[in-house]
């Protein structure tokens, strides 16, 4: 049997350690989470917000107590070109997993510069899974997570056909009424793809 053969068997399987960490270095871009929104003095939650800057659709939903703002994107890690042109992505039929260096993670009142008091929960999540929380707010940066699971594995199909690996992200954030009238999102990272082979 060739060693080609048996690579490739042991790729498939997964029983094999051969795995590749690509980055920054490799071409994969960074994510930049960070905008403002202005909220109106009267807005009611469930009404249409808009990004200025383009990265996120943003909806809400609440009562007349609090409302949540869930902030979504989805973030394109490799495209098709970039199997031809990159060295790093040839043979890889796996991921194993993504690797997120954040760099930044808050939310704040861009007229205090300053957290609102009345946000009372953050939810970051990446393939709908919570991968930072409101303790994260306050945890020394650079901090690294790891994103794996279900969600992730299925992204080898998309690898395999040479096609976009996207993932989908949304920042939750839950804030007492009134709402400031501004917020920041602050959300700044470096996703590391974990390949096998």
């Amino acid at each position: 049997m060739s060693i080609r053969r048996v690579l490739l068997m042991l790729a498939l399987c997964g029983c094999g350690a051969l795995e590749k960490d690509i980055g920054e270095d490799e071409g994969v871009p960074p994510m930049s989470g960070s905008t403002t929104i202005s909220i109106p003095q009267d807005y009611q939650c469930g009404g249409p917000l808009d990004d200025p800057s383009g990265k996120y659709t943003v909806t809400s939903s609440g009562d007349a107590a609090s409302c949540v703002f869930t902030f979504h994107q989805d973030v394109t890690l490799l495209e098709k070109e970039d199997y031809s042109s990159n060295p790093a992505l040839e043979g890889a039929r796996l991921v194993k997993r993504i690797d997120l260096d954040v760099t930044t993670f808050d939310v704040v009142d861009p007229s205090t510069n300053a957290r609102p008091p009345n946000v009372q929960n953050v939810d970051g999540r990446a393939f709908d899974e919570t991968i930072l929380t409101t303790a994260d707010l306050d945890r020394p940066t650079p901090f690294t997570v790891e994103i794996e699971g279900e969600p992730v594995d299925a992204l080898g199909s998309q690898v395999r056909a040479k096609d976009d690996v996207i993932m989908p992200v949304d920042v939750i954030v839950h804030v007492g009424l009134p709402a400031p009238a501004s917020l920041d999102i602050r959300f700044e990272a470096q996703p590391n793809i974990v390949l096998g082979f």
